[in-house]
């Protein structure tokens, strides 16, 4: 019945082929590395990234996170420069546009397609078309802000966990999977956005300087004028 919902929303599940070579060009391109800078929190890019752009978006330092258990991951600390290179612009704007290319959000039929084939492996009972028609919406609110190859990856990982695959997964479980794939291509967005913003803010003030200064010129000329001006 979950299977047939997504059908039913625009297209059935898309060929596993396909899906397998997009999933592997796609973990090529966010797993390698730019230039020398080493970190979760930038993906590759397939064409070189300028060095200077790279000492832009590297992390200031990284902060251990524990949970319950311990040691989780790194926490990256990042701030924007004070000053953005106008020759560096371009290629901040082009990694904008690639990681929101990344992270361009799934289309809802293959996105209930591959969960509800994840769910089916699973036994449940049969419920109310009302019902189910409700869950497809909650697993839609709770995965519709990721990409269709996060939440692909997401499922595979859970068939093959060792432990985890015996258990019928909720939508927090997935979304969990999810923001930890995301993570480094939102982080590139967010960072180039902060910079792009700053480099803007800056090339305003260049702007805005030659026409202040001209004022503060004449304005002194004007008080040096009424100074030396004599009395009748």
């Amino acid at each position: 019945m979950l299977l047939k919902i997504a059908m039913q929303l625009g297209q059935a599940l898309p060929d596993a082929q396909h899906n397998r070579d997009a999933q592997h060009n796609q973990r090529v391109y966010l797993m390698g590395e730019v230039a020398n800078f080493r970190s979760s929190a930038l993906p590759a890019l397939p064409v070189p990234v300028r060095d200077s752009v790279v000492q832009l978006l590297r992390p200031a330092r990284k902060v251990p996170i524990c949970g319950t258990h311990g040691y989780e991951r790194d926490l990256e600390v990042w701030e924007p420069s004070a000053s953005v290179p106008i020759e560096d612009v371009p290629e901040l704007r082009r990694l904008y546009e690639e990681a929101g290319r990344i992270i361009a959000p799934a289309e809802r039929a293959p996105l209930l397609a591959r969960v509800f084939a994840l769910l089916a492996h699973y036994r449940s009972d049969p419920l109310p078309a009302a019902v189910e028609a409700a869950l497809a919406e909650d697993w839609l609110d709770d995965l519709g802000e990721f990409p269709q190859w996060a939440i692909d990856d997401a499922c595979r990982a859970w068939r093959r966990d060792p432990v985890k695959f015996r258990f019928r997964p909720y939508p927090g479980d997935l979304r969990k999977l999810c923001l930890e794939r995301v993570e480094a291509a939102v982080n590139l967005r967010q960072r180039t956005a902060r910079l792009l913003a700053r480099a803007s803010a800056a090339a305003e003030t260049t702007i805005l300087e030659p026409t202040d200064r001209a004022s503060d010129i004449r304005s002194r000329i004007a008080q040096l004028a009424a100074a030396k001006r004599i009395p009748k």
